[in-house]
């Protein structure tokens, strides 16, 4: 009777997976969409052909990196130069900087809700270091992610892809 119960026991156990275990890996972002006010879906301006990976470890930990579009060939000046560069080009390349958005969180998923709350650690936005935001989210099949951030009068969504960059 007790190798029975020992047996259930284990069977149980193996079928449990961890919250965590179904969104852990890399993704990339294949699409980040604001709905109009005719409930239409289209391209979010801001990241307009631009480029976001998410990834998601088992222990509950995550980090963001979105950019806009040729924001990696951006030429940033170095500190021994900084007082050569013309007023207009620092304010072009502060504006570009400004753009890239990154965090690095822990996260916590309520499978009932369907909402995963993202509790930033550090963010390129200083005022944002230490807030907590909510995602309702959605897995489709094993390989895509839409998100909804729950904050925010937009209708926003964002869907990823799970990704190997192999």
């Amino acid at each position: 009777m007790r190798f029975a119960v020992l047996i259930l026991l284990f069977s149980f156990m193996a079928c449990r997976q961890p919250s965590h275990n179904q969104l852990a890996g890399l993704w990339e972002l294949k699409a980040f969409e604001v709905q109009d006010s005719s409930g239409e879906w289209g391209e979010y301006p801001w990241n307009k052909d631009g480029t976001g990976y998410l990834l998601y470890d088992d222990a509950g930990h995550a980090a963001l990196h979105i950019t806009p579009k040729n924001y990696q060939n951006l030429v940033m000046p170095n500190s021994t130069s900084i007082d050569s560069i013309d007023t207009d080009s620092l304010k072009r390349a502060f504006a570009s900087m400004a753009l890239n958005y990154n965090y690095v969180a822990t996260y916590t998923i309520d499978h009932k809700k369907h909402v995963i709350s993202h509790t930033r650690l550090s963010h390129s936005r200083p005022e944002d270091w230490g807030k907590t935001v909510e995602r309702e989210f959605h897995l489709v099949g094993q390989d895509t992610l839409l998100m909804f951030p729950v904050e925010g009068a937009a209708k926003r969504r964002l869907t990823w892809v799970r990704t190997s960059l192999n």
